[in-house]
């Protein structure tokens, strides 16, 4: 099934790059869905990650290449990924730490030149945040029906007083961490001001 997902995904990054990521930005919880694949461990993320940079990677010609380069901030992340080598240079568990850099610095800094060289037009970023927005409520659906005992919670979140409920994750915590941050694109979206910076993006 993985493998069959991971195909699918790569046709749709391949002929609908914008959709795929939409649709990467909608499965983001699915990074708990861990596996080793030669001895490596990743998650069904992190696949799906590595489909959309190759074959965006694949695609690159002098003139995306030239878009990339100027990435906005880009000295600025230059900093930040090299203060984050010399991290897992003096971390004793050089193991976990390289795991962190790859999951916490590498990965988000490529997505974000990813977003830059492909989003174009308000629509693709509207579709980005629709994606999102689809996403958290899938989340917070699951977590409704888990408080009123139509899905399970699992232990030991279930058997607590007042109950607590945590959607498509593993602990409260991170349902609260995955939705709260919509909250703020939603109010934007109420008030007006979204459109305006959506505008200034693109």
């Amino acid at each position: 099934l993985i493998i069959l997902a991971l195909v699918c995904f790569a046709a749709l990054a391949l002929f609908r790059p914008v959709w795929a990521i939409a649709a990467f930005l909608f499965l983001l919880p699915t990074y708990q869905i861990r596996l080793s694949l030669a001895g490596i461990p990743t998650t069904f993320l992190e696949l799906l990650f590595a489909v959309l940079f190759l074959l965006w990677l694949v695609g690159m010609d002098r003139i995306r290449l030239r878009r990339v380069l100027h990435v906005p901030w880009r000295w600025l992340l230059v900093a930040l990924l090299a203060c984050a080598a010399v991290s897992v240079i003096a971390s004793p568990d050089k193991h976990a730490a390289i795991g962190l850099f790859k999951a916490y610095f590498v990965e988000p800094i490529l997505f974000f030149c990813i977003l830059w060289e492909r989003i174009r037009t308000e629509r693709d970023v509207r579709l980005l945040l629709y994606a999102l927005g689809c996403s958290v409520v899938v989340a917070a659906a699951v977590a409704v029906l888990q408080y009123v005992h139509l899905v399970p919670s699992p232990d030991p979140w279930n058997i607590q007083a007042p109950r607590r409920v945590v959607g498509t994750f593993d602990y409260p915590n991170a349902l609260a961490l995955y939705v709260a941050p919509m909250f703020g694109l939603a109010a934007a979206f109420l008030f007006g001001r979204l459109p305006k910076f959506i505008s200034s993006l693109v």
